[in-house]
């Protein structure tokens, strides 16, 4: 679940409901961004960064090739937190998890007091970067 400011709620409804042809979020899948964040990843985890895709490199067959088995089994612990009311007991007691350790990783789905912080975060921007002064 998310809580977002409300002067991102009218511009995202708009887009969702595709009243604007304007890109919400100025992001190109594959782009220079997604390099960005892939080198930044590597570097924080000591694996070396490859300057370009190596010799022989395919594009996966479809979209979705990345999802398996432990995506539907984080999804479901996840909705078992949320939805079902399941705590970190709960979920070894499933008999998926050995250890209550393994588990925890789910306790940040319960919604928080702290997302009523969202609102001290800075306004959106006017695209380059710089908050619109009213």
């Amino acid at each position: 679940m998310l809580r977002l400011r409300e002067d991102i709620i009218g511009p995202l409804a708009k887009h969702l409901e595709g009243r604007t042809s304007e890109r919400l979020f100025k992001f190109n899948d594959g782009g220079h961004f997604k390099h960005l964040l892939m080198r930044t990843k590597l570097a924080a985890l000591g694996l070396p960064c490859p300057k370009r895709r190596p010799i022989g490199w395919k594009p996966p067959e479809y979209r979705l090739a990345f999802v398996g088995f432990h995506t539907f089994r984080h999804t479901w612990a996840t909705w078992m937190r949320r939805y079902g009311g399941a705590d970190v007991q709960g979920l070894v007691e499933t008999g998926n998890w050995r250890d209550p350790r393994s588990a925890a990783r789910y306790s940040h789905v319960v919604a928080r007091e702290e997302w009523d912080r969202v609102d001290n975060l800075p306004a959106m921007g006017n695209g380059q970067g710089k908050a619109d002064v009213a």
